[in-house]
């Protein structure tokens, strides 16, 4: 199965606790929920970025400074339980591999749902895909194009709200980790005892902003963005590689002045 978004405006912004609050009651009135599964209303998405060993993802993104971008990714999501304890309650034997381009605001996404077990040996040019279509193509093309391999992982709780005009994301916790480097081929999910502890954290939280390029925001949702200062240049992805990068210029420190 495949899944294009194409030609969509996204901008993200920062939220304080108190503007955090207040964002959440005003999407909860104006616009419906939408979930996973019937029984959860926040999710664990993790997100594994590839990249080549010559970082050809991170370096395009870095000469743009952030205003163009192409991802490729792995990722997986864990309906949370509504108890106020977020126990993941299902883990599902797929995940999703994609293509994200970013020019300024402006998105494109190709997206395929694959087998866990397979993922790692399509991303290493192993196995070719089952289906076709537009999607698999461009996804097909991405990994023929550069040899990849997971260098990041990101985590957070995501909330969802949208209509088929809107769609709006609210994340928090954000963290990053060292992925498995086989990915699923020794674990059977992304799960936080799996990633162990993180190397880095992101903002607290984020709020996204997805619509088509002729949408005109109505007025409580420019009543939201009205006040607040626009993500420009933002990336999980960058934020990620530079924890892990930050981790090693440590590590390496500590060897020296041990």
């Amino acid at each position: 199965m495949g899944q294009t978004w194409r030609n969509q405006t996204e901008r993200r912004y920062e939220l304080d606790r108190e503007t955090a609050e207040t964002t959440l009651a005003l999407l909860n009135k104006n616009v419906d929920r939408i979930t996973y599964t019937a029984d959860s209303i926040v999710t664990l998405v993790t997100t594994t970025y590839l990249d080549s060993a010559d970082q050809h993802y991170y370096k395009f993104q870095q000469k743009n400074d952030g205003k163009k971008s192409i991802k490729m990714r792995v990722r997986e999501y864990f309906p949370l339980s509504n108890d106020g304890n977020f126990t993941i309650m299902k883990d599902f034997p797929y995940c999703f591999l994609e293509r994200k381009e970013r020019n300024g605001r402006i998105r494109l996404k190709e997206r395929i749902e694959v087998p866990k077990t397979s993922v790692t040996s399509l991303i290493n040019r192993e196995q070719d895909f089952s289906n076709e279509g537009s999607e698999v193509d461009v996804i097909r093309k991405e990994i023929q194009a550069h040899a990849l391999a997971p260098v990041v992982t990101s985590a957070y709780e995501r909330r969802v709200w949208g209509d088929e005009d809107l769609r709006i994301t609210f994340d928090e916790r954000i963290r990053f980790y060292t992925p498995p480097k086989t990915l699923y081929q020794m674990v059977s999910a992304m799960r936080p005892n799996v990633l162990g502890l993180p190397i880095g954290i992101g903002p607290k939280r984020i709020v996204e902003i997805k619509h088509s390029a002729d949408f005109s925001p109505p007025p409580w949702l420019s009543d939201i963005i009205g006040g607040l200062t626009e993500m420009v240049h933002y990336s999980k992805f960058v934020n990620g590689i530079e924890s892990i990068s930050r981790k090693k210029r440590i590590s390496h420190l500590t060897e020296i002045i041990i």
